[in-house]
């Protein structure tokens, strides 16, 4: 079975439209044989943990991130690549890991986790 790793901050119940469209192509992929692991952060709604939602492997982790103020964003962001690029260098393997636009420097991520993890490297902008 071929596996995908994806990686945005947000997935439903969070509100964001990237976590809607991505939650649309991961059952998707789910119905068509992939094993779909997303990882995300936990959010307002959400503990950070594992979870399965229509057959989707879902792992959020702690996040810092505000709309409050640009400085408490940035701080969020600042912290949270690094967080989701440690958790994803401990996961299996995937075939295919999907960076996502948000947040906007994921990009930086799938590089790293293609270099030591070989696995096939997708961008998804959304926001262009």
């Amino acid at each position: 079975m071929p596996s995908i790793l994806f990686i945005n901050r947000v997935y439903p119940p969070e509100s964001g439209a990237t976590g809607r469209v991505l939650e649309y192509a991961a059952v998707g992929m789910v119905k068509d044989g992939w094993e779909v692991t997303v990882l995300t952060t936990a959010g307002e709604r959400n503990r950070s943990g594992r979870s399965v939602q229509d057959g989707v492997k879902i792992i959020r982790i702690a996040s810092l991130f505000s709309k409050e103020s640009f400085i408490l964003r940035s701080l969020g962001y600042a912290v949270m690549l690094p967080s989701l690029l440690w958790r994803a260098l401990q996961l299996p393997r995937p075939d295919v890991v999907v960076t996502m636009t948000d947040p906007p420097m994921s990009v930086v991520i799938g590089p790293v986790l293609k270099f030591f993890r070989g696995s096939g490297l997708i961008h998804w902008a959304q926001d262009l």
